[in-house]
């Protein structure tokens, strides 16, 4: 059995419960079409990490009637990009629905690089005006934005948690 550390818990818990918050305040008041959003996500769950938010926070998005998720990214952060795009395909296989996941940085130093995510969000957000969550680092965002900086333009907002 595995011990979980109480202050870990409270942290986590409140961490989600903001995310849930950002996720539904976007949509304001009810909507005749559920609210586009892109999650950009450094999801890390399991041995040795239990940091259970992300997770939430994307269950929760893809069980929202008030959210459509255009697509999820994931970056390093809580874990390597390796591990965080394992982890986001595994949820997506098991509550999502059938969402892409695109990997996109590895470090810091990858927001000068165009990656599978930058150019999926990029192509997203042509399609419609999204709402970009940001979960994690927002290395996936500021790669995209060099690549293209009209992005900014089909961006409904950007909520950073």
């Amino acid at each position: 059995m595995h011990r979980f550390s109480p202050a870990l818990f409270r942290f986590a818990t409140w961490k989600s419960i903001f995310a849930l918050i950002c996720l539904l305040g976007v949509c304001g008041q009810a909507r005749a079409q559920p609210r586009s959003v892109w999650i950009d996500t450094d999801v890390a769950i399991g041995s040795p990490l239990r940091d259970v938010d992300d997770a939430f926070a994307l269950i929760a998005a893809w069980n929202s009637p008030e959210l459509r998720v255009a697509g999820i990214s994931t970056t390093y952060g809580n874990a390597s990009l390796a591990r965080t795009t394992k982890i986001a395909r595994e949820l997506s296989r098991r509550f999502g629905n059938a969402e892409t996941i695109h990997p996109g940085a590895e470090n810091a130093n990858d927001s000068i690089l165009s990656s599978p995510a930058t150019t999926a969000l990029i192509a997203a957000s042509k399609k419609e005006r999204i709402t970009y969550l940001a979960l994690g680092p927002l290395t996936n965002l500021a790669g995209a934005l060099r690549v293209d900086p009209s992005l900014t333009s089909r961006l409904h907002g950007v909520i950073a948690v």
